[in-house]
């Protein structure tokens, strides 16, 4: 199945899509930057951030 979807990408495309809105909190791809910005937080809280 996974090769049909290479081959062409809008097989299935709108329950494809539905399923990544509906269990996918985002979908801007930033989840990099968030991690980044949520384990200097963490490292803040517990004092451990060091420059």
């Amino acid at each position: 199945m996974l090769n049909a979807y290479l081959k062409n990408p809008s097989l299935d495309y709108p329950e494809r899509r539905k399923f990544i809105e509906d269990e996918i909190t985002f979908t801007d791809g930033t989840s990099g930057r968030r991690t980044a910005e949520f384990i200097l937080k963490v490292l803040e809280k517990t004092g451990r951030k060091e420059r």
